[in-house]
């Protein structure tokens, strides 16, 4: 079987399963409450507990089996895999590596004329991002020239439960209906179907009738209840903003969980802090990275891109010197700094020109949003545990993270820590590495 569809691909790298099939291995974790077994189990009966077991939501047998896939897709595809809740994911990051000549998504669908024009758009804006690396400028502000169509690489391990919910939500989500997603979906059922046909069949019949219910109570809700009002407070940062909605939970709760003897830090999830985000694209993608965080995205306001330049842009440019791990950074003298910064400036605002030409040329705002710049600002809805919270404040603060991510992390931390001084002391004291406890924010002070 062909695992290349154009540039892109999507490549089963191992899969965790016992020695028969994938389905077998549903019906030996099911059976072990009995146990049973495999004793008597023939092909007919193995049909029939796969069917019953996804027909009455007894859903947990189908996680032991894992697979993990090596996959290569355009960024706007990729996203879609981010947010896949119980799964993980390590990527090619743009911010250690020089991202490759000519590796772009360009839609199959368009005649010659028009996928030349994006080509065109493609190419120009790749020239400047080489441009402003060799001026020096750090690979993660480079980047942000570069047009929302690039290819990305990355691992993903997930489970075959929650494969199937991704397939599900794949069928109700606008983001999912682009050709580029719909063909790594394809390929990533024709591999489930190979690997646990049985299982995939039962999938697929009990599919359409849960999908029809999804779509109805969905259509149900948005007509009987409005957008919400609820306000927060919100503190404004590099164009965008932080907002803490809600906290829900007490630090008297988590004190009366913390006898868990494997892990006293799940006390912490006793505690759920509510976020609204409006936030550079780059940086989002490094929050969502985070393990037990329920991200909702909004949506991308593409038209509101294209009206109003809706587009982050650094104040000050940075070099980056040094090993991955061991980076140093330097800031440009002011002439130099002017002189990358309307390198970038007249870039995205090209590319914002072509993304408009190519919307008349389409009428498709999804795929003009492929020329516009890595640099567009995002909504997005974020529930949060205090232990991934605390997660978020041990990675994003430290002197690896990107300053711009930095900056949005900081203002949670401050807004979180008016709300909950005492549990911000306890995360200072206990949960951050000794090293730099003593100082509160050894990155971001710098710039």
């Amino acid at each position: 079987m062909d695992e290349t569809i154009g540039k892109s691909f999507v490549r089963l790298d191992a899969i965790l399963k016992g020695a028969e099939s994938s389905d077998t291995d549903i019906v030996r974790a099911a059976r072990v409450s009995t146990g049973r077994h495999l004793e008597d189990v023939t092909d007919e009966k193995l049909k029939g507990m796969v069917n019953f077991l996804y027909r009455d939501h007894h859903l947990t047998p189908f996680q032991k089996i894992v697979f993990r896939f090596h996959v290569k897709a355009s960024i706007r595809t990729a996203r879609q895999f981010f947010c896949v809740l119980f799964s993980s994911h390590n990527e090619f990051s743009g911010r250690y590596s020089i991202f490759p000549e000519n590796d772009f998504y360009v839609p199959s669908l368009y005649s010659p004329g028009i996928q030349e024009i994006v080509r065109s758009s493609q190419n120009r804006a790749y020239k400047n991002y080489r441009n402003l690396l060799e001026a020096g400028v750090a690979k993660e502000q480079a980047r942000l020239a570069l047009p929302y169509s690039f290819f990305t690489q990355f691992y993903w391990t997930v489970d075959l439960r929650t494969l199937f919910e991704f397939f599900d939500a794949a069928e109700v989500n606008q983001n999912c209906e682009t050709e580029d997603f719909q063909t790594l979906l394809a390929r990533l059922k024709e591999v489930v179907a190979g690997q646990a046909p049985v299982a995939y069949e039962t999938y697929q019949r009990w599919n359409d009738e849960n999908q029809t219910r999804k779509c109805e109570w969905a259509a149900v809700l948005k007509s009987r209840v409005g957008p919400s009002d609820k306000r927060c407070e919100k503190e404004k940062i590099l164009g965008g903003f932080v907002g803490l909605r809600e906290i829900s939970g007490d630090a008297g709760m988590i004190v009366k969980c913390l006898s868990d003897r494997f892990s006293p830090d799940r006390a912490l999830d006793q505690m759920i802090v509510h976020w609204d985000l409006e936030v550079p694209i780059f940086v989002w993608r490094q929050l969502v990275r985070h393990r037990k965080g329920y991200p909702a995205e909004i949506g991308d306001d593409f038209e509101g891109v294209l009206e109003r330049q809706r587009l982050y842009i650094p104040a000050i440019f940075r070099s980056q010197k040094g090993k991955v791990g061991h980076y140093e950074f330097e800031i440009f003298s002011g002439e130099e700094n002017l002189r990358v910064w309307r390198i970038l400036n007249d870039s995205q605002e090209k590319s914002i020109e072509e993304a408009k030409h190519l919307l008349e040329e389409t009428g498709s705002l999804e795929d003009a949003s492929l020329l516009l710049p890595y640099a567009f600002y995002t909504r997005v809805s974020w529930v949060t545990p205090l232990s991934s919270l605390t997660n978020v404040f041990l990675l994003r603060l430290d002197s690896h993270t990107q300053w711009e991510t930095g900056q949005y992390v900081r203002a949670m931390y401050r807004l979180f820590k008016a709300k909950e001084p005492l549990l911000a002391e306890i995360i200072e004291n206990y949960f951050w590495p000794k090293f730099w406890r003593s100082k509160s924010f050894p990155l971001l002070d710098r710039f």
